[in-house]
């Protein structure tokens, strides 16, 4: 007689929403658990994202050197604290920098940089002025790349500074 009732179950509409659901159950708890997956993997591939690029090209030169390619008549500040020097390739070429602070203010180094290039014969390319910022961009024909010198007032460092690059393509 159980046998029975066992197959009368079987035949239920009961019984067949009840497998539909669990089969439902089964299909909506096996997706969780993929994008719970997902969601575990995602920080490891981020972190791996992250260690490649804190993988920089960046060299850091020691404060006392000159950074190769810089022109060697630079009118660098006497006594002023450098504050890095470093190159760093790139697709397009590689940079050259120095970074200092001056004790001469914003302007007093803008005439002095103008005058430079002026007087070394550089063709400014690009003149960016600003209020705490002056950027000047310049070439000249014989030379594969570009002299960027960057003064700015600083103000977490209370004066201003000086960044001399040269990015040889």
């Amino acid at each position: 007689m159980p046998t029975l009732q066992i197959k009368k179950i079987f035949k239920t509409p009961v019984f067949i929403l009840i497998i539909i659901f669990l089969i439902f159950d089964i299909i909506l708890i096996s997706s969780s658990y993929k994008k719970l997956l997902n969601i575990r993997q995602a920080p490891k591939t981020q972190n791996l994202q992250q260690a490649e690029t804190d993988k920089s090209p960046l060299t850091q030169i020691e404060t006392s050197k000159y950074p190769d390619y810089i022109p060697k008549n630079i009118p660098w500040e006497q006594n002023a604290v450098v504050l890095n020097n470093y190159e760093f390739p790139d697709k397009t070429g590689t940079q050259y920098s120095r970074k200092y602070l001056s004790q001469k203010t914003l302007e007093e180094n803008v005439s002095i940089y103008q005058k430079y290039l002026a007087d070394s014969k550089w063709q400014i390319t690009t003149d960016t002025n600003q209020a705490d910022f002056r950027m000047f961009a310049a070439t000249k024909p014989d030379l594969l790349g570009r002299l960027v010198i960057t003064i700015a007032k600083s103000h977490v460092l209370g004066g201003v500074t000086v960044e001399v690059s040269f990015i040889k393509q």
